[in-house]
């Protein structure tokens, strides 16, 4: 198995997941919104934010070095989005953990 090939599951397995806790994570806002279920669903919410956030990048990032080598793209660019979503990704856990009630 190629790198390519095995970027393309894990494309396709994280835009998956991401759709799914996407598709959760706006339900159970409406649902806390109406009054149903809040306690539960607060927990659900401050759970699955991370993750959320985990799929979508890998998600976006595994795209985007797919188009890069299919367009033969300089390595120091591949490098420089990659550093950039890991950076995104470590302030969104930051601001998660020093900020808990955002």
């Amino acid at each position: 198995m190629s790198l390519m090939d095995l970027l393309k599951h894990i494309h396709r397995a994280a835009g998956g997941i991401f759709l799914f806790l996407l598709l959760s994570y706006v339900a159970a806002g409406f649902l806390i919104q109406n009054g149903y279920l809040q306690p539960v669903l607060i927990f659900w919410m401050r759970l699955f934010d991370i993750p959320l956030v985990l799929t979508g990048l890998l998600y976006g990032v595994s795209g985007l070095y797919s188009q890069l080598n299919q367009h033969k793209s300089h390595p120091t660019w591949n490098a420089v989005f990659i550093a950039v979503s890991i950076l995104l990704f470590l302030s969104v856990v930051f601001l998660n953990l020093a900020f808990p009630t955002l």
